[in-house]
């Protein structure tokens, strides 16, 4: 694991690097605020701020509206929600400028964990595991939550 990254270009404390299905997204916002409101360490509070780098196939706009309505209707409280524009972000920049990288069923987890990113992955498809290679494992930079 590589952990040279410099550490002081985190300026977010959550990011979600989302898929192509907004099903998968509004479960992993709601699983996620569940997971980090019970877990101090975290740091949850009135100001904490979700940022979400949507997959190209996603519009913002209607994304941030599903969102209010999926949160209406499962009596959620959304956190501030700021979409990352991939036009001027890469992944990459994404990925390093987070304290915690956020991922449902993606590869792309490999890939934070190969730059020493601390990932929080939610099992969000129960006919397969989370494509994770077996080397992360049991790496301490990984929170699997099934």
């Amino acid at each position: 694991e590589n952990t040279n990254l410099n550490k002081k270009s985190i300026n977010r404390n959550f990011t979600i690097i989302s898929s192509h299905e907004f099903n998968e997204l509004s479960i992993i916002c709601y699983r996620l605020i569940k997971f980090i409101k019970d877990n101090p360490v975290y740091d949850y509070n009135q100001k904490t701020i979700l940022y979400i780098r949507l997959h190209p196939t996603l519009d913002s706009n209607k994304t941030f509206i599903r969102l209010i309505d999926f949160a209406k209707e499962n009596n959620l409280k959304l956190p501030h929600i700021k979409f990352i524009n991939n036009e001027k972000e890469t992944l990459m920049n994404s990925l390093k400028n987070t304290k915690y990288t956020i991922f449902g069923h993606s590869p792309l987890i490999n890939l934070a964990l190969s730059c020493g990113i601390k990932v929080i992955a939610f099992r969000t498809n129960f006919l397969s595991q989370l494509p994770i290679y077996e080397k992360y494992l049991s790496s301490k930079l990984i929170e699997i939550i099934n």
